[in-house]
């Protein structure tokens, strides 16, 4: 089997062709096209793509190589649909778009559709803990965030927030959970309206600045010292059987001291010892409070 690597130009991108096997191209609305677009409008190097060429026809033209059967897109049409869009929003820009490319050679709709099958189901998603961790030095709610699992040993989850693709063992939370009832404990609404992790972190940040970054740091630590005094967290081993480390338990009681002002002094969280008190009676493992948590959906 012949490859070629090399840099396409608009031009080339907008000779490929696409066949029956592709999904379609994501609608204007699509949450994963607008983010592919800003990050094409950023000058951002998105991955390489693969291209089946039904032949082996090609010509060189000093440092160029010309294709000359035809090619059709294998593996990255949303990032060339996000190309093109661009080219056509910015003609005078166009000229500067490029993407690299990986081409085989003498392929044919059988085998281009093996491979993209191969690519677009073997493939393992990145977790968005990982996103969130690499996000860190560009959102300053998440580097506090960051710095609090693994830089604060008075913390009640001091080094047990996982950052990574899967949870190690002792980790008790996602670093995305963490994002999210951070969000929650600060927009008195209780509304999430994104899991995105790059839509979750720039909500994030706008609460945090409102706040103050300090306070805001503060209040997370409060929370959690919280849920570890009435529930417990610092003992706990297995979170599995643990209904206070489910996002749907820690959404609920964010939810439930952003709504009410008894909760707060100014922008400080207040939660006094007779409320906890109460909070340390309310039973986590009764059935329908474990059914509820463990459920898929934000039911609580």
């Amino acid at each position: 089997e012949i490859t070629a690597h090399g840099w396409l130009d608009i031009e080339s991108m907008r000779a490929l062709r696409v066949d029956d096997y592709q999904r379609e191209v994501l609608g204007a609305t699509s949450n994963r096209k607008s983010s592919l677009r800003k990050a094409v409008g950023k000058g951002a190097n998105l991955p390489d793509i693969m291209i089946g060429m039904r032949g082996q026809r090609y010509d060189e033209r000093g440092e160029t190589m010309i294709l000359q059967d035809r090619c059709y897109i294998i593996d990255g049409l949303q990032r060339i649909a996000a190309l093109l869009h661009c080219a056509e929003s910015d003609p005078e820009e166009a000229k500067n778009i490029t993407i690299g490319a990986e081409v085989r050679f003498n392929t044919t709709k059988d085998s281009e559709k093996k491979l993209f099958l191969i690519l677009n189901t073997a493939r393992i998603p990145v977790s968005p803990n990982v996103i969130l961790r690499n996000l860190r030095t560009e959102y300053k709610s998440t580097l506090t965030l960051f710095g609090l699992s693994h830089s604060d040993k008075k913390f009640a989850l001091f080094e047990k927030i996982s950052w990574n693709q899967r949870m190690a063992r002792g980790e008790l939370l996602s670093a995305l959970i963490l994002h999210r009832t951070a969000t929650v404990l600060h927009s008195h609404t209780g509304s999430v309206h994104s899991d995105r992790a790059e839509s979750l972190v720039a909500g994030l940040d706008e609460r945090a600045e409102a706040f103050g970054l300090s306070i805001f740091r503060q209040n997370v630590i409060d929370f959690f010292d919280i849920v570890d005094e009435c529930f417990g967290l610092r003992s706990v081993e297995y979170r599995e059987v643990s209904p206070q480390l489910k996002g749907n338990f820690l959404t609920a009681l964010a939810r439930l001291f952003s709504i009410h002002t008894d909760f707060w002094k100014g922008n400080r969280l207040w939660v006094d010892a007779g409320m906890r008190k109460k909070l340390k009676s309310f039973n986590i493992y009764e059935p329908t409070i474990v059914s509820l948590v463990g459920s898929g959906t934000r039911a609580l």
